[in-house]
């Protein structure tokens, strides 16, 4: 458990309540499971910036309730196996001023942190990569979430589609790839064969990339920014969809981006996606964006997804 003192810049025109100051004891807000912890200057405002790597609690001890922002990304799916799709994006989610939700939408209204309750983290799981042997495809990444011990609800976001696999049987269910936050990508087709992407959430990410008969590759895991590029051809390369930038933490950073289908090595998506492989496994997503991970090459492993992120920011008084 660790305690903090935010300090900052007072707030012109009452747009925020000011936090109060210290208590005698050490701190006004309480910390469990290791958030880093960091203060920027963003849009005029002064803010204390928590970010959690992994499930965890924060609580505001005393006074009037406190204007936070947030940042909810899940898990990634992880990318299929034997010229399998990338994996989808975890769902995203933003509640900062100015900047974006998954899919296309804006983020909606800052939240507050009410004194006395406890907001418990939970950062979720990036899927594993498909291996050979069943199910072959990857697995789906883990949601992530902010939940009031009071009334209030949540906000929470859904783990990434899981990419498919040229392995298995001859369905969309295995070949085909995983609905999520942001959807996987679908497997290399044979001639005659049809496979979709996986479909994303609504205000959380997009659909993965489709491949039809003939087509070569596994087509890209949808981002939080853009769908996954859809295979094409004999050498067209499907990349990751792209995620979304956000500036919550004080510098633009590139999240949630999607895998690249394997086969044709699609690059993964500007936001921590993986790279597919070409005669190799696919490649990991980046940890704590919630990536979507590789397909895999020829006959090899998909990479695994990246795991997601929760971004709490107190403006200060």
């Amino acid at each position: 458990m660790s305690v903090s003192t935010p300090t900052g810049l007072g707030i012109n025109g009452g747009k925020y309540r000011k936090i109060p100051k210290a208590l005698s004891a050490g701190g006004q807000v309480i910390t469990t499971g290791s958030p880093t912890l960091t203060s920027v200057m963003r849009g005029g405002i002064s803010w204390s910036v928590y970010e959690f790597r992994s499930t965890g609690t924060i609580t505001l001890t005393v006074g009037s309730p406190a204007a936070c922002e947030t940042l909810v990304i899940a898990g990634g799916g992880g990318g299929g196996y034997n010229n399998g799709g990338g994996g989808g994006a975890g769902g995203y989610r933003s509640t900062a001023a100015g900047e974006s939700s998954g899919g296309g939408t804006s983020a909606t209204f800052a939240n507050g942190l009410i004194p006395g309750r406890t907001y418990t983290i939970v950062v979720g799981a990036g899927g594993a990569g498909g291996v050979s042997g069943t199910p072959y495809k990857g697995s789906d990444g883990s949601a992530s979430s902010i939940t009031s011990s009071g009334s209030g609800g949540s906000i929470a976001t859904v783990g990434g589609g899981g990419g498919g696999a040229q392995a298995g049987a001859v369905s969309q269910a295995a070949r085909g790839g995983n609905n999520g936050g942001s959807g996987g990508g679908a497997a290399n087709g044979a001639s005659g064969e049809s496979w979709s992407g996986g479909t994303g959430t609504t205000a959380e990410g997009y659909a993965g990339g489709t491949n039809s008969g003939g087509t070569l590759g596994g087509g890209g895991g949808g981002g939080a920014g853009a769908v996954g590029v859809n295979a094409s051809g004999t050498t067209g390369v499907a990349d990751g969809g792209i995620g979304i930038a956000a500036t919550i933490t004080g510098t633009s950073v590139y999240r949630a981006g999607g895998g690249g289908g394997g086969l044709t090595a699609g690059d993964g998506g500007n936001g921590g996606g993986g790279a597919g492989g070409s005669s190799g496994a696919g490649v990991n997503a980046t940890a704590n964006t919630g990536g979507g991970g590789g397909g895999g090459g020829n006959g090899t492993s998909g990479g695994a997804g990246g795991s997601g992120v929760v971004i709490l920011a107190l403006a200060l008084g």
